[in-house]
């Protein structure tokens, strides 16, 4: 069960309970261990569905303090509260000084932050 609470214009999401996801949603990120200031490239699953948000943050949580390229070269589908995750991870980033940015073109995803009122910049940070 997710619980979602609104806190300076973001929405936040936060895991009340695990949850059980057979399939898995986001690949393993390319590893850069060594390269100080080298982004990481994580790539998002085509699907990413209401219920995936909570995996989805603790997959990005893990990559905390690092930089990071996301690849939504596959994306197909994005439902709100992962863009709610994509936006809260970006104000993180922010604060821990470092970059995310976008690699590839998903027209679900401009589209979605469109009709979402937001700015696609928001996502990208350090850009």
């Amino acid at each position: 069960m997710l619980s979602r609470g609104h806190t300076g214009g973001l929405f936040t999401v936060e895991l009340v309970s695990e949850i059980d996801v057979s399939e898995e949603l986001i690949a393993i990120p390319e590893s850069s261990e060594g390269d100080e200031g080298q982004a990481e490239t994580y790539k998002l699953a085509a699907n990413l569905r209401g219920e995936d948000a909570a995996e989805l943050a603790g997959h990005l949580l893990e990559l905390r303090g690092r930089n990071l390229v996301l690849d939504i070269c596959e994306l197909e589908r994005i439902d709100t509260p992962c863009v709610q995750v994509l936006l809260s991870a970006a104000q993180l980033w922010r604060g821990d000084e470092c970059s995310i940015t976008i690699d590839g073109q998903a027209e679900v995803l401009e589209t979605t932050l469109g009709l979402l009122g937001i700015n696609p910049d928001r996502i990208q940070v350090g850009v």
